[in-house]
């Protein structure tokens, strides 16, 4: 029977969606994840499958966690634009992280996949050239603390490949998917969409569906080929296209006032100081701002060239994950 695989980060967007794949091909899996987190979306207790409490920032449980295994996943991550949270975003993503690397290599871990992200590369908005595994971090063009956090992370996870760590690695764009509809990411936009939103920002981005994201780390997990990396982005598209479709889909209005990058640098200081008096966390943010106006775009072609296969459809993505989320209020 083989050795199980520790997916860290089990409860969130990703990792359910990757640990409910990794079970239907026949892994053994430790989902690993904080006692207080939703497990709602997690399988259930089966055999060959097992929810373990404990937190990337304790060794301790980490290392029981991780005894054994086969190789490693790790989507654990704080996604934050809340400036307040800059700490933690460096604690958990960082350090967080180190432990893992450290605990794979004192362990003898065959294998780590780590789900880093396109913030994480060297992205230049505005730039007729499309961003791709190529382009080299450059501190200076990152727009938030969550970027920086992540970079960190990944000089533990390289430093460990140095010291013989096998390593393969996924860069995320927006992954479009079902989840927890009252978090962060896609499935966080569809609930805000739905609540009735008018404003939209002047940027773009990339965006993949989260299928696309759980078979390239199910692709790195069974290569053996060390420092392999695959930039997971399928449609770059306007946040004005993008979310005209996912309201549609959704069977509401689509927002029809563009917030211009001057308009959100002026909102969003005076967002924060209302949410700071009213004791909430603020709607807009300097790094939301800095973001939404960003207009980036990708290179995606490793996850065709790599995978041998196409990217799903993203407008297939945003139909699914509307009708998903309809079907559950």
């Amino acid at each position: 029977m083989q050795n199980p695989i520790l997916l860290t980060g089990a409860t969130g967007f990703l990792g359910h969606h990757l640990c409910r794949k990794l079970l239907g091909e026949g892994y053994q899996v430790r989902a690993f994840c904080r006692a207080e987190s939703n497990k709602d979306l997690l399988p259930a207790p089966q055999t060959g499958f097992s929810i373990i409490e404990g937190d990337i920032l304790d060794i301790f449980t980490l290392a029981d966690a991780m005894e054994g295994c086969g190789a490693v996943i790790h989507t654990a991550a704080l996604v934050s634009f809340q400036s307040k949270d800059k700490k933690q975003l460096y604690q958990t993503n960082q350090e967080g992280t180190a432990n893992v690397v450290n605990l794979a290599l004192d362990l003898k871990i065959p294998r780590l996949v780590y789900v880093s992200s396109v913030a994480a590369l060297g992205r230049n908005s505005g730039s007729e050239k499309p961003t791709s595994l190529r382009d080299n971090w450059h501190h200076q063009r990152a727009l938030t603390p969550y970027a920086r956090s992540k970079f960190a992370a990944e000089r533990e996870v390289w430093r460990a490949q140095a010291e013989g760590l096998s390593v393969g690695a996924v860069y995320p764009s927006i992954m479009v998917g079902a989840g927890d509809w009252k978090r962060g990411g896609s499935p966080g936009i569809f609930d805000h969409l739905a609540q009735g939103s008018r404003y939209y920002p002047n940027g773009s981005a990339g965006f993949v569906a989260v299928e696309d994201v759980v078979l390239s780390c199910l692709h790195l997990l069974q290569s053996e080929e060390a420092a392999e990396r695959i930039l997971c982005s399928a449609a770059n598209l306007s946040w004005e296209s993008f979310l005209t479709q996912a309201a549609r889909a959704l069977k509401v209005k689509p927002p029809s006032i563009r917030l211009r990058s001057w308009q959100t640098g002026l909102l969003w200081p005076i967002v924060g100081l209302t949410a700071r008096i009213k004791g909430k966390k603020p709607m807009i943010t300097r790094a939301t701002h800095r973001t939404s106006q960003a207009r980036f775009h990708y290179d995606g072609s490793s996850f065709e060239t790599i995978l041998g296969r196409s990217y799903s459809s993203v407008d297939e993505a945003i139909r699914r994950t509307a009708a998903a989320y309809l079907g559950s209020s």
